[in-house]
């Protein structure tokens, strides 16, 4: 794998994998380096001026719908803030779980995959219409949530009236 051997998050080597790249990966933190590209700084996008965009806890995945940034947290709590209005603050809610599985954006909606309770092999994935962020005062609604078998993994697919996923179960098989 040539994608990233440096984790920018912790700057420790990430091991070899043999795995798909978004599941190797492992959210926002191993956006890393590799020997074959030399890092520069950002585009100034005054993301460091937006004070009230840093999250509760780790921030596990980054997505950019229309001119949107969305920030995901490990934790589940989400923020959306246009790229026109960085002077104001970022709408936010919170989806109750802990997230494992790369959101996915698709349609106009959110699509995130939770686990309630660790200790428990169930998951559930809710969808979030994101139409409303362009509404004053914004809002998002939940579309709907579906209760599934096993913790969801790796990233969510949507395609065409699908959405597809990974889920971990309890013998540690991925179906």
């Amino acid at each position: 794998r040539v994608f990233s051997n440096y984790c920018r998050y912790c700057g420790e080597g990430i091991p070899e994998s043999i795995e798909s790249w978004s599941g190797a990966k492992g959210g926002v933190q191993r956006l890393g380096l590799n020997k074959y590209v030399v890092s520069n700084a950002p585009p100034d996008l005054g993301i460091d001026e937006l004070k009230s965009f840093s999250l509760p806890n780790r921030c596990r995945f980054f997505l950019g719908v229309d001119e949107y940034i969305l920030a995901v947290s490990e934790l589940g709590t989400i923020k959306a803030i246009h790229l026109n209005q960085l002077d104001e603050d970022p709408y936010t809610w919170d989806t109750g779980y802990k997230i494992f599985a790369e959101p996915a954006v698709h349609q106009g909606s959110l699509y995130v995959g939770c686990v309630p309770d660790e200790t428990q092999y169930i998951g559930e994935i809710q969808a979030y219409t994101l139409g409303g962020l362009a509404l004053q005062p914004k809002m998002i609604g939940q579309r709907w949530k579906i209760r599934i078998e096993g913790k969801p993994i790796h990233a969510l697919l949507p395609f065409e009236d699908r959405l597809y996923l990974n889920v971990g179960l309890p013998d540690g098989k991925c179906e």
